[in-house]
């Protein structure tokens, strides 16, 4: 049998491409003109991009309209309504920037809800961590912001989720 014949009988241990339906929409022509690392490095912005922002819009929503703290004992200002309008704020940016990824708009927003919580629970997390070894930020690298670890301390709660999402949900990668 010539090589051609041979590798198709052979079982292939490899996953095959995602399947991206032109319906959904822009990204997928960058991912047609990219390829694999080009929709990998998108989503990777996207999913940094809201969860940043959400947590620096639950610190706002919490400013103008926290009434009921979420740990009072770790945090002084983060409240439950600021948890609910940076998530929902989350959402809502999830959803105009889905045309970054292969996602239906309505799929951006629900992915962009989890991450969010998710952040949220990486945050609080973290703070707990800190006020446990009695400290107040992770560093000065980043002045006024408590250090890199306070910068990323979502994202390290967010991005397994979202790979899992992602891989579970969607088929990618």
């Amino acid at each position: 049998p010539s090589r051609e014949s041979q590798a198709r009988m052979a079982p292939s241990f490899r996953k095959p491409a995602p399947k991206v339906s032109p319906q959904k929409n822009n990204s997928v022509i960058l991912f047609a003109a990219g390829g694999a690392a080009t929709l990998a490095l998108l989503l990777i912005a996207w999913l940094v991009l809201v969860v940043q922002v959400s947590e620096i819009l639950q610190h706002v929503w919490s400013r103008l309209f926290g009434r009921h703290l979420v740990a009072p004992a770790l945090s002084p200002t983060r409240t439950l309504e600021g948890v609910a309008g940076g998530v929902a704020s989350a959402g809502v940016l999830g959803a105009v920037l889905s045309w970054l990824t292969p996602f239906a708009a309505l799929q951006a927003a629900g992915v962009a809800i989890v991450c969010a919580i998710m952040g949220s629970f990486g945050s609080v997390a973290w703070l707990a961590v800190k006020r446990d070894r009695g400290v107040r930020d992770y560093g000065t690298l980043v002045e006024g912001h408590g250090g890199l670890l306070d910068r990323i301390d979502a994202i390290c709660f967010a991005a397994p989720v979202f790979y899992h999402v992602t891989r579970q949900l969607f088929d990618l990668y």
